[in-house]
């Protein structure tokens, strides 16, 4: 059982954020709050830093489970991975240093430090893995970065659970602020015979902006994700932007790319996510 923990170790941890931070661009006025937000533009960047860092962070912590002792490795030519695995092999830790500045996928440009710790506890055919992140002095383009994030992850023979809680805060030059608080709980199935997998995920939380614009989201229905198909293939979550609220249904079960949304209204439409430009989920 123990030798099963690294190959699920970079698909959890992605996994877990995977519906991070989901919003919708709409809004209309209600009760002294601004229904059309103005930080839509910035609350993109956010989601996009968010993405970033945990992709750099879910591949960083994976690279330091399947090594041993202290390991370095300069990535794209301008950031480094540095790992230390305990002498026991229980644990470690894995810094990310992005050093002055460095440009990673997309043109995004990141400075300062990814801090990691990573603990194993076995027992018998059951593994409890525990991650902390933190943030130090990390600048994602024009955004100050500052936070954590905890991940426990349970694995057993019948499937795996990962739990996520974070607190990450992002701050502009012109002194805009904004805090993310969410958690999440992911669950893994795993078919032995055909390793086919699906997962129910449900995650939770909220983005709060010094000028007072709220983006929230919850999962009243946990979403199903299976390895064959791009796009959940059944679940509801409900995204609000200030004080208006829009409702996504990913179906009953079939592989398709369409989302009923309804608004607050009660109206209901049918999206394609292969063609809409809307930001939906991701």
């Amino acid at each position: 059982m123990k030798n099963k923990i690294i190959p699920f170790v970079s698909l959890i941890i992605a996994t877990a954020f995977l519906f991070s931070c989901s919003s919708d661009d709409d809004g209309d006025n209600d009760g002294g709050i601004n229904a059309e937000a103005s930080t839509s533009k910035q609350y993109k960047s956010l989601e996009a830093a968010t993405d970033q860092i945990n992709d750099l962070t879910s591949g960083a912590i994976n690279t330091g489970m399947r090594s041993s002792g202290k390991f370095s490795q300069k990535m794209s030519d301008c950031y480094t991975i540095n790992q230390e695995l305990n002498e026991d092999q229980t644990g470690g830790t894995v810094t990310i240093d992005f050093g002055d500045g460095c440009e990673v996928e997309e043109g995004d440009v990141i400075s300062g430090k990814i801090l990691m710790s990573f603990s194993f506890d076995f027992n018998g055919e059951n593994i409890s893995i525990t991650s902390d992140q933190t943030m130090e002095n990390l600048v994602f383009n024009d955004m100050t970065v500052n936070g954590t994030t905890k991940l426990i992850i349970s694995i057993t023979e019948q499937g795996e659970i990962i739990n996520t809680t974070s607190n990450i805060g992002f701050a502009w030059a012109d002194g805009l602020t904004a805090t993310i608080e969410e958690t999440g709980k992911n669950e893994f199935f795993t078919n032995n015979d055909t390793f086919e997998f699906y997962s129910l995920s449900t995650n939770n939380g909220s983005a709060k902006f010094s000028n007072g614009d709220l983006f929230s989201f919850t999962t009243t229905t946990p979403l199903r994700i299976e390895d064959n198909c791009e796009y959940p293939v059944s679940g509801i979550i409900k995204n609000t932007e200030n004080t208006v609220t829009k409702t996504l249904d990913f179906g009953n079960g079939e592989c398709d790319s369409i989302v009923t949304v309804t608004d607050a209204e009660g109206n209901t439409t049918n999206v394609d996510l292969e063609t809409t430009d809307d930001d939906l989920i991701f």
